[in-house]
């Protein structure tokens, strides 16, 4: 990705917002490598957390985190932002039992 590809996602992702999603704080361009400075995720990643509570969780439970990615995407989508790397580490509230993408 370009560095002004990279400055035109992040501008257009500043302006998303949604229960679902990890919140954008800031971008850093001044130097190099760019990045994005996203809400601190205390507890970690998904994978991690579903690996160690394997087989604790209702099939409610998990259809619930199915839904809150699923919010969080259909909101995306509604955006006409595309998510280029949904995958199972993404942010988790382990309190709430709140998946965030």
């Amino acid at each position: 990705m370009s560095e002004e590809d990279f400055k035109e996602e992040a501008q257009v992702m500043t302006k998303l917002s949604h229960p679902k999603l990890v919140q954008l704080y800031g971008v850093c361009t001044q130097q190099a490598p760019m990045c994005l400075v996203f809400e601190y995720m205390e507890s970690g990643c998904l994978s991690d957390f579903l690996r160690s509570q394997r087989g604790s969780f209702s099939r409610e439970t998990l259809l619930g985190m199915c839904l809150d990615v699923c919010e969080g995407m259909v909101y995306l989508e509604s955006a006409n932002f595309i998510h280029r790397d949904l995958v199972i580490r993404d942010a988790y509230d382990f309190v709430h039992l709140i998946c965030l993408v």
